[in-house]
């Protein structure tokens, strides 16, 4: 009986053979793959390699000093070729030959979402509630690649993101008036807008932010609900956005669910905000947003702001969730998507099917 070491000294007896059977073993290596892999026929990296597949088969016989049978190595590519299409037509493999469709499909849309939330995105759905989980599933699908702020309007964020790198944070949790690179501008693109939302004088509101002291908003003189919509958002003290973030990949969730409907507005475009004064941005904020993005009656410096609010979200990305009302905005932004709008999605996220948003539900840009 011949040992293994008596073996390997027949096959291997000069570098020359180590070379060649390395060769070899990269060839067969390649060829494995295409013709396990069934579907999907990706052209053109499926010729390709087993083009390259029998190029190193073939270095590794003449390196061996052996003659190539040029019939026997075509038949080898064309058998690779035809072999695995022939056999999606068998009547056994259909059900099997879908499931890898749609697998590699939702592998697609993973990467071609990720490339995508590096730019301005707004997502309309037929109500706010789909725009809300809508919200959670896109930050659950990035997450793995991405830091993520997601500002959770429900509240079930964190249980729908269980085995994520997650930190959930409350609004008093965090310090919102940090400037950053927009400096003075900051203060009144905030004052004006949390102005809007809650009827409180902005030079009230951009001395609280200036000072990072809330007490100016204690007055009893200041109406509510907006005195207490804005002591809930501007708490004392709290982390800045991006020391809260996970360090490496992973989802901050800002719970909004304890504020009003105007407190949750406030909130998400106070972290918009918030991510276009870091002139190197490594996260993308995802949120729903209502007023002032559907309201029609908005004053025209306030669609001002946002004009300049989404365009200024390119530079690392941010996702609004919306209803169909703010389809007006769509030319602001680098991509209109809406939610199962269509039978031919550009991309499947969970039960979701995210189509091109049509023009025409919007009208005219304001």
């Amino acid at each position: 009986m011949i040992s293994p070491l008596s073996l390997l000294k027949r096959i291997i007896r000069s570098p020359r053979d180590v070379l060649s059977l390395t060769l070899m073993a990269a060839g067969l290596l390649f060829l494995a793959v295409e013709v396990i892999r069934i579907w999907p026929i990706l052209i053109p990296q499926r010729p390709v390699n087993i083009l390259l597949s029998s190029s190193l088969m073939y270095s590794s016989l003449r390196i061996r000093g052996r003659e190539v049978n040029y019939r026997h190595l075509l038949l080898v590519i064309l058998t690779s070729l035809l072999v695995p299409p022939i056999l999606l037509m068998l009547p056994f493999l259909p059900e099997r030959a879908g499931e890898v469709e749609r697998m590699a499909g939702a592998e697609e849309s993973e990467e071609d979402l990720l490339a995508a939330s590096f730019r301005s995105i707004l997502v309309v759905c037929d109500s706010m509630a789909l725009a809300t989980s809508l919200a959670t599933s896109l930050a659950s699908h990035l997450a793995n690649w991405r830091r993520i702020v997601l500002v959770d309007w429900s509240g079930d964020a964190p249980e729908r993101l269980k085995g994520l790198e997650v930190r959930v944070a409350k609004p008093e949790d965090l310090w919102l008036g940090h400037p950053g690179n927009l400096g003075p501008s900051y203060y009144m693109t905030a004052s004006l807008l949390l102005s809007y939302l809650s009827d409180i004088n902005p030079s009230v509101i951009g001395e609280a932010l200036k000072t990072g002291d809330p007490s100016f908003l204690q007055d009893v003189r200041i109406s509510e609900p907006g005195r207490s919509l804005l002591i809930s958002l501007l708490g004392e003290g709290g982390s800045l956005l991006h020391e809260a973030l996970p360090e490496v990949a992973g989802i901050l969730v800002i719970d909004a669910s304890e504020l009003p409907v105007a407190g949750k507005d406030a909130l998400s475009l106070l972290t918009l905000l918030q991510a276009v004064t870091y002139e190197k941005r490594d996260f993308a904020v995802i949120t729903p947003l209502l007023s002032p993005l559907t309201d029609e009656r908005a004053p025209s410096r306030i669609r001002d702001e946002m004009r300049w609010l989404i365009s200024s979200l390119r530079r690392g990305g941010g996702i609004v969730t919306s209803i169909p009302h703010a389809a007006p905005f769509i030319g602001e932004f680098d991509l209109g998507l809406e939610c199962d709008g269509c039978d031919a999605p550009i991309y499947r996220l969970d039960s979701y099917r995210l189509c091109p948003l049509q023009s025409r539900r919007g009208g005219r840009a304001p």
